[in-house]
């Protein structure tokens, strides 16, 4: 228990440098980024439009992984 509790923080401080450096990029925009998920320009992203985008991106996520996203960063499910 405790190595997977080390596991998810490792994670999740690799994936804040991940977004800081994304973010110091010039030509990264995240209203345009977002523009990419949002399929249906409804300020929002339903788990279809996740699916769909990150098909187009050749990266494939079970249901059960698309989920896990939705249950962590939606604040609504």
């Amino acid at each position: 228990m405790v190595g997977c509790l080390a596991e998810i923080l490792s994670l999740e401080k690799d994936l804040e440098v991940m977004k800081i450096n994304l973010s110091l990029r010039s030509d990264f925009n995240l209203i345009e980024a977002f523009s990419l998920l949002d399929r249906n320009c409804q300020s929002s992203v339903t788990r279809t439009e996740l699916r769909a985008a990150l098909e187009d991106l050749h990266a494939y996520f079970s249901e059960d992984d698309l989920h896990l996203v939705f249950a962590r960063y939606s604040h609504d499910g």
